[in-house]
């Protein structure tokens, strides 16, 4: 009978401890990277290519802190592309009629190198803009990094006559779980 009343002190002492950790709370939000700008060099050469990259800085821990939480990278669950979009700034009047199709790579540190966007069709429509695909991958791993590297390939259909300034802006989706205040 001792046994049974210890046993049930035990599990009454175990009960009231954990009662008094708190439940984690689940924090989201967007990550919005919109000043990437890539150069890309006249070439003559036509098909696939890689045209350019960029380096990303994408301040994750600064935007967490903005959060009002106390939350961390380690609090982290996943970043997954919410949206991706590229438009030509210069020169004035060049199309994407120029590219049958682009993709986009991250990569950094010793992480291997991940397509996260495509356009497996870019129409010869006069487009300036054009809204990417974008993978439904984790890419925590690549976000947490102080910088990562975005690069764009490309199938061009016929010379790139001038050099080709094309603004990129990525938007991630965080979904982080933290002890509440």
């Amino acid at each position: 009978m001792k046994n049974i009343s210890r046993v049930l002190i035990l599990f009454v002492i175990l009960g009231v401890a954990n009662s008094c950790k708190k439940a984690k709370v689940d924090v989201n939000f967007d990550l919005t990277v919109a000043d990437l700008v890539f150069v890309i060099d006249s070439t003559s050469v036509t098909g696939p290519q890689e045209l350019a990259s960029v380096v990303i800085r994408a301040k994750l821990e600064e935007e967490i802190k903005k959060q009002k939480s106390n939350a961390s990278l380690d609090d982290i669950k996943s970043v997954t592309l919410k949206s991706a979009n590229l438009e030509i700034t210069d020169p004035s009047g060049q199309t994407f009629d120029i590219a049958s199709s682009a993709e986009g790579f991250f990569s950094g540190g010793s992480l291997a190198k991940v397509r996260v966007v495509w356009k497996d069709v870019i129409p010869a429509t006069g487009l300036t803009a054009i809204d990417l695909d974008v993978s439904s991958s984790d890419l925590a791993p690549y976000i947490k990094l102080n910088e990562l590297t975005y690069s764009v390939n490309g199938n061009l259909t016929g010379p790139l006559t001038e050099k080709t300034t094309v603004k990129g802006k990525v938007v991630f989706r965080v979904e982080a779980s933290v002890s509440p205040l």
